[in-house]
This record gives structure tokens, sequence and C-alpha cells, in this order.
């Protein structure tokens, strides 16, 4: 058990430094502005999407490395050890769960933080819903201060209204989905606020993907134990 706990951790901050440099290069990517004060309404684009390891597990309980773990491997959730099943009923192997790719355009409004999502790679015909995760410093380390919530998380909600009632959709039985929504500023539908800008106002932002196995969204939660897992992320640190 301590081998896999330290195992565990090694995956953990090897990620971190990925994401870390990750968010580095996001700070390179497109940018641009809209409206006649540059500073009012930041704009920015990315196709820098993560797969994310740390939400699933291999069919024996063992954690994820994207480096050694093969395409077939069968996937269960890390919360609740539940197979992540396609809605076919097939099991979902890291191959497909690792293959999303796809792009965001988040921009600035006098309403909020608008976040617009094109995706490939999904899982055919499954249902997703986009999160806002925010960061207080230093941001993501890589650690989690319980199962399935990252340390330092400042707010955890969904993307649009904060019931949730805008932030789920369906992919194509290619596995394509788009999606747009505006996250007005205060509270977010699980825990704490965000800030009127997630872009310049925020530490650090990640938008998130949950794939939901129950084929069901959740409004304001995540969703049950087993049922859901976060599958990809863009992330947006705040320049310094």
């Amino acid at each position: 058990m301590e081998t896999m706990r330290q195992s565990t951790g090694k995956i953990q901050m090897l990620f971190a430094c990925w994401i870390i440099m990750t968010a580095a290069t996001l700070m390179s990517c497109g940018s641009d502005y809209v409206g006649n004060d540059l500073t009012l309404y930041p704009k920015e684009s990315s196709d820098q999407l993560i797969p994310l390891p740390f939400f699933v597990r291999c069919d024996n309980g063992v954690p994820i490395d994207p480096a050694t773990t093969t395409p077939e491997t069968p996937l269960v959730t890390d919360l609740g050890r539940q197979p992540i099943l396609s809605p076919e009923g097939n099991q979902v192997t890291w191959g497909e769960w690792s293959k999303v790719t796809g792009s965001i355009v988040a921009e600035c409004t006098e309403a909020g933080t608008k976040t617009t999502l094109d995706l490939q790679g999904l899982i055919p015909n499954g249902v997703y819903t986009v999160w806002n995760v925010t960061f207080k410093d230093p941001g993501f380390t890589g650690e989690f201060d319980s199962p399935g919530l990252p340390a330092n998380v400042k707010a955890f909600g969904p993307i649009g209204p904060n019931d949730g009632s805008q932030s789920g959709f369906t992919a194509s039985a290619t596995g394509e989905g788009s999606i747009s929504a505006t996250t007005p500023p205060g509270t977010l539908g699980t825990v704490g606020e965000i800030e009127a800008c997630a872009l310049t106002d925020e530490l650090e932002w990640h938008v998130v993907g949950l794939y939901h196995s129950d084929g069901e969204t959740h409004g304001p939660v995540r969703g049950p134990d087993g049922n859901q897992a976060e599958q990809f992320a863009f992330i947006f640190k705040k320049a310094e």
C-alpha cells in the first residue's frame, strides 16, 4: 500500500510539472482583445487540451501512468472504482479516454467569462459537462486534499449559470462536440466564487470536461461517485 501511495504521488507530481509547463506555453498562445479598452475585454484562444489521468485508474486499481499504460487498458473511476462505460455499455479504454483533442476561446464580457469549446475524439454519444476550477496561490501542484479535489482549489462549479443548466452537451456518434456558455461573477454551483474576468482576475483557471457514464447531467454538482470522471482540461494562468 505504501509503495502504491508513493507511485501515485510520483505520477501526480510528474503531471503537475507537465501541466505547469503547458500553462507557460499557453501564455504565448493566441491572445487578442475586443472593445476599445484593451484591458476591459481580454480574449484568449488555445488548442492545448490536456487529457487527464488523475481521475481514472487501470481496471486493477493501479494509477494511470501515460508513459507505460497501454491504450487497450480498461478504465475504472478513481472515485468509487466503477467501470467507465460507453453509452453502448462497453468499458472505455485508456486509448479511447486519452485521444480527445480540441480548442477553446475564452473571453471576458460585461456579463462574465464566456467559454466556447470545440472538441474531437470524445466518447461517441457520451454525455459531458464543462466546469470552472479556480485556484489560490500557489495554484495547481498535483497534490490532492481529498479524492477528486486538488489542493488549493478556490472555486469549483459549472460553466454558465450556477445551476448547471447550460453546462452539458452530448457528443456526436463520431465523437465531436461543442458548447458555449457565459459564467457570471459570483457563486459557483459547488463551492466558492468566480471573479468577473477569469482570464485576468483569477490566479489560475482550469476549464474541465467531465464524462458521465450514467448519461445524466447533475446540475450544480458532478454526480454520484463512480458515474463521472474528469477527462480533459484547458489551463489559463494569470500573467505576472
